[in-house]
């Protein structure tokens, strides 16, 4: 069993029913820092490949134009889950993710999530705060 866990200094990406994220603009700046923050945190060590368990603390700021919608939570959770493997199904990726071409950044990578099916526990919360948005990520389980 090992365990990773890293912080992202904005809002979580946002999966929204059947459309891709990744080739919004928007999303794919949010999408780039959480796959740059788990490459570090993940480091030389391979992908979690079972019994994986994930926790995700939200901590989400005013939203311009829009201090009321601050997005949702299971939105979020999707989001972050489907952000940590390779992208499925030959999405239209923003031109954003050019420069990490090769890179486990990029979205044809797996970053370390193997498959999202193998997540077998959430503990996700969304908290409201004055500052700025940013979220915790722990990713516990087997590795292969």
């Amino acid at each position: 069993m090992r365990r990773i866990r890293f912080r992202v200094d904005c809002v979580p990406p946002k999966k929204d029913g059947s459309n891709s994220m990744w080739g919004k603009p928007t999303q794919a700046q949010r999408l780039i820092a959480l796959r740059k923050a788990a490459v570090e945190a993940r480091g030389s060590q391979p992908c979690f490949i079972s019994g994986i368990r994930l926790t995700l603390s939200v901590h989400v700021g005013p939203q311009p134009g829009d201090d009321k919608n601050r997005g949702d939570l299971d939105n979020f959770i999707a989001g972050v889950c489907d952000g940590l493997m390779a992208a499925q199904n030959d999405p239209k990726i923003d031109s954003s993710f050019n420069e990490f071409r090769g890179s486990d950044v990029h979205p044809t990578s797996t970053v370390v999530i193997q498959n999202d099916s193998e997540v077998v526990k959430i503990d996700a919360e969304k908290l409201h705060v004055d500052g700025e948005s940013w979220y915790e990520v722990e990713l516990e389980g087997e590795t292969g």
